[in-house]
């Protein structure tokens, strides 16, 4: 090869290497950047329960029931006592985690081939029923209330509940909190109504435990009609009507739909 045509080929390679680095560098700081500006614009008044939250999901072992519902009042005590959060969709979140622990700490047991006997089980699923039930009437005011407003009908709602007085609040831009609370509250109008059908799904199980078949029944299809890939939901009610369980594809399980397309608005 001619040796000048050999360098003119390095030097362009040199350049594409050059200009390919700048690029991921340029990205590199946005990331950064933009990453940065959103754990900035968290509402510090609940940032712990947050962090809470994530020791919650990620943190425990399953039969660490005690430490689970010590958690979840911790959370629960922070969002009612912060302005705009007392009847927010995190409540009704704190709600069905607490009825699920009662609902994971029976069927533990089942499992185990412990022998409970019919009241036994009415018993140990009072204060799931109780949460439950609590976390549905929570997630449909809060739909019924938050659930179609735009940004900027959010944005005028949730704007007085962030008093530039509070020392909480006095190291950070309200601005950018409040915008970052108004995506989370968009975002929340689509999730909460998965949460719901989830939240219908456990009243379901509950039923059906406690002997309830057609309320069990009614309550699967209630979930099924607000989010209609709830395969759990599904499944429970075709085992109830003696029907074959849904198969997925491993497709259909390693990608799921995106959210905003799986929910009807």
């Amino acid at each position: 090869m001619n040796p000048i045509v050999f360098i003119k080929n390095q030097t362009g390679i040199v350049k594409v290497l050059f200009g390919t680095l700048a690029v991921v560098l340029i990205m590199l700081c946005y990331a950064v950047w933009h990453y940065g500006k959103i754990n900035n614009s968290e509402d510090p008044r609940v940032t712990q329960a947050r962090q809470l939250l994530r020791k919650y999901e990620k943190g425990l072992e399953s039969d660490q029931y005690g430490e689970a519902m010590s958690i979840l009042n911790a959370m629960e005590t922070i969002y009612l006592k912060t302005p705009g959060y007392e009847k927010s969709y995190e409540i009704g979140v704190i709600f069905n985690n607490k009825a699920s622990i009662y609902l994971v700490k029976l069927e533990t047991r089942l499992l185990a081939g412990e022998k409970i006997d019919r009241n036994e089980i009415i018993d140990e699923l009072s204060p799931a029923l109780k949460y439950t039930k609590g976390a549905i009437q929570i997630y449909e005011n809060w739909l019924s209330v938050m659930g179609t407003l735009s940004p900027e009908e959010i944005d005028e709602k949730i704007r007085p509940t962030f008093y530039s007085e509070d020392p909480a609040l006095k190291e950070v831009n309200i601005d950018d909190v409040i915008e970052k609370r108004v995506n989370d509250l968009i975002l929340a109008q689509v999730e909460t109504k998965r949460r719901l059908s989830v939240t219908y799904a456990n009243l379901g199980v509950i039923n059906r435990y406690r002997g309830e078949l057609l309320e069990a029944k009614k309550n699967y299809e209630k979930a099924i009609a607000l989010w209609d890939r709830n395969h759990t939901a599904k499944n429970n009610l075709n085992v109830l009507m003696n029907k074959p369980v849904e198969k997925r594809s491993i497709v259909d399980r390693l990608f799921p739909p995106e959210r905003t397309k799986d929910i009807p608005h």
